[in-house]
């Protein structure tokens, strides 16, 4: 494994941006979003090199897949920010197009990490378990 530094950040006018759209975010989203998961976690194992920051992603999106199937008590601006952010991981074409192999997959991993952060400083609870 590769052991490959991130140090690619959300400016503030990313944040801002990302809070806007997640506001935005229908959670009737939800059903399709997860159903797109698991096909795009496979495509994302094809990938030949692996990093650090793609095998932080994997358990991040697993992380909030988990949030999202199993936890009866997230608040509807949690679900919101987890789907907006499972939403962008499967996205083909975002910032970076997935594409791009392994350089594809690196604003995917920032922005998932971001979120999973964003939920840990409001809710450690919902990460008790996992």
């Amino acid at each position: 494994m590769e052991n490959t530094p991130v140090s690619f950040q959300l400016t503030q006018e990313d944040i801002i941006r990302y809070r806007e759209q997640i506001s935005n975010t229908l959670l009737s989203m939800e059903k399709e979003v997860l159903k797109k998961i698991p096909g795009k976690l496979q495509e994302l194992m094809r990938v030949k090199i692996y990093s650090t920051f793609i095998v932080d992603l994997i358990r991040d999106v697993e992380r909030l897949y988990i949030l999202l199937t199993e936890v009866n008590h997230i608040t509807d601006d949690v679900e919101r920010m987890i789907i907006f952010a499972l939403s962008y991981f499967i996205k083909e074409k975002d910032e970076i197009p997935d594409s791009i192999d392994i350089l594809g997959y690196l604003d995917d991993a920032v922005l998932v990490r971001w979120v999973v952060d964003e939920i840990k400083k409001e809710h450690p609870e919902y990460f008790t378990k996992q």
